[in-house]
């Protein structure tokens, strides 16, 4: 896995006393491509649930899970080199 600076992620913290579900359709209305929640459950589990924007609620997995799977969707495809 790449560093993270070379990931080039932007992250912003909601820590306003809002229910998690009305921080969500915030998100979701300002068009945040992917965002990671964090509840007292993903806490406990020490994991990260996933939303996009591109596939809806992807579950939950550890934060290296997602920062590999993120580092490998910015890695060139093999396919798309060929001649």
């Amino acid at each position: 896995m790449p560093p993270l600076e070379q990931l080039r992620l932007c992250a912003s913290i909601d820590a306003s006393c809002d229910p998690t579900g009305a921080k969500i359709r915030h998100c979701q209305s300002e068009k945040f491509p992917v965002m990671l929640v964090l509840g007292k459950r993903e806490i406990a589990e020490n994991r990260v649930a996933v939303r996009s924007r591109q596939n809806g609620n992807e579950g939950a997995m550890s934060s290296d899970e997602f920062f590999a799977s993120r580092a490998s969707a910015l890695e060139p495809s093999t396919e798309s080199n060929r001649p």
